[in-house]
């Protein structure tokens, strides 16, 4: 593997970039999901910053053909208090072809982030609640993914 190519503005760009970036966090819940999850850690912020985005994504969401409510819903918890307003999910509603809270349509609620409670600092706990809303599916909604994104502050 070669080794980039300056110039670089210090020569320690890739500790400075290391210590000072968050990769989103994501939290997973691989296989059908029959009951609510509360509190699963996800991970821990490596560097402070404030709370950019949240996505819901799940490989199937499920189907309940009768009127029975089919839904999932997603809380993510910063030191053990909500970071949403409005926390993302999809309901059977949903389109067959979506799986994911990125973009809005029928049956998709995306997230809004409580700009009261949007910072994380380093070392904080972060985990995520999952409410499932369902009665006796015909298929179960499956693998879901909670992703976070954090803006590290400023150096």
């Amino acid at each position: 593997m070669k080794k980039r190519l300056g110039p670089h503005f210090t020569p320690n760009i890739f500790k400075d970039a290391a210590r000072n970036m968050q990769a989103p966090l994501m939290g997973v819940h691989s296989g059908e999901i029959t009951a609510s999850v509360v509190d699963a850690p996800i991970g821990v912020a490596t560097v402070g910053g404030t709370i950019t985005g949240v996505w819901l994504s799940v490989k199937n969401r499920g189907a309940d053909a009768g009127s029975n409510n089919l839904a999932i819903a997603a809380d993510i918890k910063v030191a053990g208090t909500s970071c949403l307003t409005t926390q993302p999910a999809i309901s059977k509603s949903a389109a067959a072809a979506r799986a994911d809270t990125f973009d809005a349509a029928t049956g998709i609620t995306q997230a809004v982030i409580d700009k009261d409670n949007d910072t994380v600092a380093t070392g904080d706990l972060i985990e995520m609640c999952l409410t499932l809303t369902r009665t006796t599916p015909e298929t179960e909604i499956q693998s879901v993914v909670v992703t976070l994104d954090i803006e590290p502050f400023p150096a």
